[in-house]
């Protein structure tokens, strides 16, 4: 049985609030679970970037998601960046508090993370 520690609490409990948020604004994309995701590439020896969930439109696009509710040194964010999960087609969106965007969004500017957007945290994810 999985148990988070208890420092990551606060982080999954945003995470499913964060996903049911997106399924009110997009209710035909399917969501794709961290936990999923791992699963998908454990033992291939691949050198991906596991996100917090991804999200898969119907047209075929997908997003990863990624719910930052602190941002991280300068340096954390080079391999997030460069390893990024192929069936990710339309990039990564960040979710962060509003008063962290411009700076999220600063770091992943600073390493070439071009395909990366930054969203304010939907009202009531934070905690």
């Amino acid at each position: 049985m999985w148990r988070p520690a208890a420092w990551k609490l606060e982080h999954v409990a945003a995470v499913g609030r964060l996903r049911l948020a997106l399924a009110d604004q997009y209710p035909q994309a399917r969501w794709e679970s961290e936990r999923s995701i791992r699963r998908r590439w454990a033992g291939t020896g691949a050198r991906v970037r596991y996100a917090d969930a991804g999200l898969h439109f119907p047209d075929g696009s997908a997003v990863g998601i990624e719910c930052e509710l602190n941002v991280k040194a300068p340096h954390l964010y080079q391999g997030i960046a460069a390893d990024q999960d192929p069936t990710w087609t339309a990039g990564v969106w960040w979710f962060t508090p509003p008063a962290q965007v411009d700076l999220l969004s600063r770091r992943l500017a600073e390493v070439g993370a071009t395909r990366h957007r930054v969203f304010e945290l939907p009202e009531g994810v934070a905690p």
